[in-house]
C-alpha cells in the first residue's frame, strides 16, 4: 500500500477548522498551558472564554497537550468502548476501527453538535500481534522483553467526524529498539 496518498492530521483538522488568515495563525503559533485535571469533560485553557473548534475523544493528556500546542480550541469528552482486536482482524484496520468507534460513541455521548470530533487510537505490532495497553507493570516488562532488540510498528489512526462526514489518517512507523536488559 502507497500511505503517501494518506492525508496527514494537521491536513485534517485544517479541512475541518477552516483556513482562513486567524486560523493559520492560530495554527502556527504553539500555546502551552497548564494541565487540566482529567474529567469527563475538559475545555482546554484556550476553549474557557471562547466557544471550542472541536471535541476531543480522548483522555489521553499527550493528545491534549498537541492541540494546544497548534492552538485548537477544544473540549475532552471520552467514551469508554471495547477495545479488542476481531478474529484475523490486522491491524492497520483495527486502529482505524477503533479510533473511528471512539468517535462515534462520543458522538453519541454529544448529541446533536456542529463541532467535528477528533479521536485517535495507537497501537504497538509485533509479528502481527497487537500489543494493546500492559494490565500491570509486571506485563509492561514482558512486552518491553518481547520488543527488545526486535523490529516492530507503532500504528496510529486518526478519525475526524463531522456529522456524515469522516476523515481518517494512518500512520505505520518502524521501529527497533535496542537489545534491553528488563
Amino acid at each position: 500500500r502507497d500511505w503517501s496518498s494518506d492525508v496527514c492530521s494537521s491536513d485534517l483538522l485544517a479541512a475541518s477548522l477552516g483556513s482562513g488568515p486567524d486560523r493559520r495563525a492560530a495554527l502556527s503559533r504553539p500555546q502551552h498551558s497548564e494541565k487540566s485535571p482529567l474529567s469527563p469533560l475538559i475545555y482546554s485553557p484556550a476553549t474557557l472564554m471562547q466557544t471550542p473548534d472541536l471535541i476531543l475523544a480522548s483522555a489521553s493528556p499527550r493528545r491534549r497537550e498537541l492541540l494546544d500546542q497548534i492552538g485548537v480550541r477544544f473540549k475532552v469528552l471520552p467514551s469508554e468502548i471495547p477495545e479488542n482486536p476481531g478474529h484475523l482482524e490486522l491491524p492497520e484496520d483495527y486502529v482505524r476501527r477503533i479510533a473511528l468507534e471512539k468517535a462515534l460513541a462520543t458522538q453519541l455521548l454529544e448529541g446533536p453538535s456542529n463541532l467535528p470530533i477528533l479521536s485517535a487510537d495507537t497501537e504497538v505490532v509485533l509479528d502481527g500481534e497487537i500489543f494493546g495497553k500492559p494490565r500491570d507493570e509486571a506485563h509492561a516488562y514482558e512486552m518491553l522483553e518481547k520488543l527488545s532488540g526486535r523490529e516492530h510498528f507503532v500504528l496510529s489512526a486518526v478519525s475526524l467526524v463531522h456529522g456524515e462526514t469522516h476523515f481518517e489518517a494512518l500512520s505505520m512507523t518502524q521501529v527497533q529498539i535496542g537489545r534491553a536488559h528488563v
